[in-house]
């Protein structure tokens, strides 16, 4: 995982990177070496320092390893409007 960095504050698209803060990470060596190239600042991070956690119950599953909502029926039996 590579971290780019830009002198200047950038928040936007670029290429195919997304800045915020004028900070970008990519998996793509090539990638990185093509900004290096062109005066950004490249530092390569661990991996682990790039796969934080998310938080909160985004993505949870129950005890079942359902996904919260799958495989509830609606009030109405699940028919939809072709029902």
């Amino acid at each position: 995982m590579y971290k780019i960095k830009t002198d200047k504050g950038y928040n936007e698209r670029f290429a195919s990177l997304s800045f915020v803060n004028g900070e970008a990470k990519t998996d793509d060596p090539w990638l990185a070496a093509w900004c290096e190239g062109r005066g950004f600042q490249v530092e390569q991070i661990a991996e682990s320092e790039s796969m934080k956690k998310p938080s909160g119950k985004r993505g949870r599953k129950d005890d079942e390893g359902k996904s919260a909502g799958e495989g509830e029926s609606t009030a109405s039996g699940g028919g939809g409007a072709d029902a």
